[in-house]
């Protein structure tokens, strides 16, 4: 999947194409305090992100650090859309361990030729049932947490990669 279809699904998944704060107050996915670091780096002065900077945000923090234009297409945005929710480093890790690689949370070579070599719908459907998994654990101790909701999100991937 190229980057601007998956930040596309990206947005439609985070349900934050509104372009204003959401209840949490982020704008695009994006959480206020993380917007103004990322503002202040860049010189932005914007207080929200546009769409266009949601776009570039997302590309540099994420996509291109995660290294998900080196995966198959789907498991690449099963990965972009898990590291923006649980941290990339994270994100890679648990790839690492769906597809048999010691899981240090650095993408580089040996994840993305293992990964070219998978089953990608086993790995997509193991690496989003380890998605689940944490959401279902995170909300065991974390009354308050939308669980309905990150199944929902879980349930859109799903969808947006062709596996149901």
């Amino acid at each position: 999947m190229d980057y601007q279809h998956a930040f596309n699904f990206l947005v439609d998944v985070l349900e934050g194409d509104s372009g204003k704060p959401s209840r949490w107050g982020d704008v695009y996915g994006i959480s206020p305090g993380y917007w103004k670091l990322y503002a202040k780096k860049k010189g932005i002065q914007a207080s929200i992100p546009s769409r266009l900077d949601a776009f570039h945000f997302y590309k540099e923090e994420f996509w291109l650090p995660m290294g998900c234009e080196n995966l198959p297409d789907g498991l690449d945005f099963c990965v972009f859309q898990w590291g923006v929710n649980h941290g990339p480093a994270e994100a890679i890790k648990d790839l690492q361990t769906c597809i048999g690689v010691t899981p240090d949370g650095i993408p580089g070579p040996e994840t993305f030729s293992a990964a070219r070599k998978c089953d990608d719908r086993k790995v997509m459907l193991m690496f989003l049932d380890r998605q689940d998994a944490w959401y279902e654990e995170d909300a065991k101790t974390n009354p308050s947490a939308p669980l309905r909701g990150w199944e929902g999100r879980v349930t859109k991937v799903k969808k947006i990669v062709g596996l149901i």
